[in-house]
């Protein structure tokens, strides 16, 4: 059976410029260890340091284009980009002149990382 989940209840984090929404947790319905976020970027703004502990994941770039800083290395984001970040990178995405809209996704065994 389908489950409908209204945006309103979705969680939300944001600091200056930069909002995640938490579209899928499925750790918390005892599912499996996944999550989906929504990152949205204001023009110029710049996302939190993250880093992957165990877990492994992708961004995937909706619309926009930005950096994205894996380990201290520069990598151009462009609109349908796909970066796949594995155990123990370090990444911060910094959104272009029109902003940026990623999805970003986690896969992790065991504890959250």
């Amino acid at each position: 059976m389908p489950t409908r989940i209204e945006v309103e209840k979705m969680p939300k984090r944001a600091i200056e410029g930069w909002e995640e929404m938490i579209l899928v947790e499925l750790a918390e319905a005892g599912v499996g260890n996944v999550r989906l976020c929504r990152w949205a970027l204001e023009p110029g703004a710049q996302s939190p340091e993250q880093r992957h502990g165990e877990a492994e994941g992708f961004l995937y770039v909706a619309s926009g284009e930005g950096t994205l800083w894996v380990n201290g290395r520069a990598w151009p984001l462009a609109p349908e980009t796909i970066v796949w970040l594995e155990p123990g990178d370090r990444y911060q995405v910094q959104a272009g002149e029109e902003g940026l809209e990623i999805l970003y996704g986690a896969v992790w065994e065991g504890k959250e990382s």
